[in-house]
């Protein structure tokens, strides 16, 4: 009983790891046709505050810090994950893999992270 137990729930788990990563790493094919739209570049979502503001790790090592113009329903879900940003020189808009969009206010490149 304690095996087949056991057995079933790595299943479950490994299952669940699996789902979770596909889920998240890829890009879905709305947000394939939105990368080829924009100048967008990969980044890694690194911390989401209290007041809503986003901290974002390029691929070249610089950070930004984005200020959503609005509640950021998802970004929780990404820190520590791979989104997209397109940057622009007082805005920037935030991409999650889903496609899902959000318009950012660029508080520009911080050294603190």
């Amino acid at each position: 009983m304690k095996r087949t137990f056991g057995i079933a729930l790595w299943t479950l788990l490994s299952g669940c790891a699996v789902l979770q990563q596909k889920t998240f790493d890829e890009p879905s094919p709305a947000a394939r046709i939105l990368l080829n739209e924009g100048q967008f570049v990969e980044a890694t979502l690194m911390r989401r505050f209290a007041d809503g503001n986003l901290l974002v790790r390029l691929t070249d090592d610089s950070v930004y810090l984005l200020g959503p113009k609005q509640t950021c329903s998802w970004c929780w879900m990404y820190v520590s994950r791979r989104v997209y940003v397109e940057l622009a020189e007082r805005s920037a808009v935030l991409l999650s893999p889903k496609g899902e969009r959000m318009e950012c206010w660029n508080g520009g490149p911080t050294e603190s992270y």
